[in-house]
Protein backbone atom coordinates (compact mmCIF):
# COMPACT_ATOMS: atom_id res chain seq x y z
CA UNK A 1 0.00 0.00 0.00
CA UNK A 2 1.41 3.23 -0.71
CA UNK A 3 2.16 5.64 2.12
CA UNK A 4 -0.99 8.43 2.06
CA UNK A 5 -1.36 10.74 4.20
CA UNK A 6 -4.93 10.73 6.11
CA UNK A 7 -6.82 13.48 7.02
CA UNK A 8 -9.09 16.05 5.42
CA UNK A 9 -9.23 19.12 3.14
CA UNK A 10 -10.67 22.30 4.07
CA UNK A 11 -13.84 23.03 2.85
CA UNK A 12 -12.06 26.57 1.10
CA UNK A 13 -9.65 25.12 -0.29
CA UNK A 14 -10.97 21.99 -2.04
CA UNK A 15 -13.73 24.53 -3.35
CA UNK A 16 -11.07 26.90 -4.73
CA UNK A 17 -9.06 23.80 -6.28
CA UNK A 18 -13.03 22.80 -7.73
CA UNK A 19 -13.22 26.36 -9.16
CA UNK A 20 -16.43 26.96 -7.50
CA UNK A 21 -17.99 28.36 -4.56
CA UNK A 22 -18.20 27.33 -0.72
CA UNK A 23 -21.47 27.33 -1.00
CA UNK A 24 -21.28 24.76 -3.98
CA UNK A 25 -19.69 22.49 -2.66
CA UNK A 26 -21.54 22.51 0.42
CA UNK A 27 -24.41 21.57 -1.52
CA UNK A 28 -22.55 19.18 -3.68
CA UNK A 29 -21.80 16.97 -0.33
CA UNK A 30 -25.02 17.28 0.97
CA UNK A 31 -27.03 15.98 -2.12
CA UNK A 32 -24.18 12.92 -2.22
CA UNK A 33 -23.17 14.10 -5.23
CA UNK A 34 -19.55 13.44 -5.05
CA UNK A 35 -17.79 10.52 -3.65
CA UNK A 36 -14.14 13.11 -1.62
CA UNK A 37 -16.19 13.42 1.32
CA UNK A 38 -19.48 13.93 3.25
CA UNK A 39 -22.17 15.99 5.56
CA UNK A 40 -23.62 15.20 8.06
CA UNK A 41 -25.65 16.76 10.76
CA UNK A 42 -24.75 15.71 14.73
CA UNK A 43 -28.30 14.53 16.78
CA UNK A 44 -30.06 17.73 17.88
CA UNK A 45 -28.17 20.15 15.34
CA UNK A 46 -29.68 22.18 12.36
CA UNK A 47 -26.42 22.66 11.04
CA UNK A 48 -24.42 20.54 8.89
CA UNK A 49 -20.34 19.51 9.49
CA UNK A 50 -18.60 18.55 6.60
CA UNK A 51 -15.84 16.32 5.88
CA UNK A 52 -13.77 16.15 2.82
CA UNK A 53 -11.05 13.01 2.86
CA UNK A 54 -7.86 14.00 1.34
CA UNK A 55 -7.19 10.39 -0.93
CA UNK A 56 -10.57 10.82 -2.61
CA UNK A 57 -9.63 14.16 -3.24
CA UNK A 58 -6.30 13.74 -4.01
CA UNK A 59 -7.46 11.05 -6.82
CA UNK A 60 -10.22 12.98 -8.68
CA UNK A 61 -8.41 15.95 -8.73
CA UNK A 62 -4.08 15.80 -8.23
CA UNK A 63 -3.91 18.23 -5.67
CA UNK A 64 -2.81 16.93 -2.49
CA UNK A 65 -3.18 19.09 0.46
CA UNK A 66 -0.29 19.83 2.75
CA UNK A 67 -1.97 21.43 5.85
CA UNK A 68 -1.42 24.83 4.95
CA UNK A 69 -4.41 26.70 4.26
CA UNK A 70 -2.88 29.57 2.87
CA UNK A 71 -1.04 28.05 0.23
CA UNK A 72 -1.40 30.59 -2.58
CA UNK A 73 0.05 28.27 -5.57
CA UNK A 74 -3.55 25.78 -5.62
CA UNK A 75 -3.49 23.94 -9.13
CA UNK A 76 -6.41 24.69 -10.17
CA UNK A 77 -8.34 22.02 -11.28
CA UNK A 78 -8.74 22.03 -15.70
CA UNK A 79 -5.56 24.34 -15.53
CA UNK A 80 -2.95 23.59 -17.83
CA UNK A 81 -5.75 21.59 -19.25
CA UNK A 82 -6.60 23.52 -22.89
CA UNK A 83 -9.21 25.54 -20.68
CA UNK A 84 -9.31 28.88 -20.97
CA UNK A 85 -11.26 30.92 -18.80
CA UNK A 86 -9.02 34.23 -18.15
CA UNK A 87 -9.55 33.50 -14.46
CA UNK A 88 -7.57 33.04 -11.69
CA UNK A 89 -8.72 31.94 -7.76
Amino acid sequence: MANYKRGTVPLSVAAKVLRVDNQTLRLLLQNKLVDFGVAFKRPGSRQFSYIIFVEPFFRLTGYRYSGSASDQSLPIVGENQGEERGERV
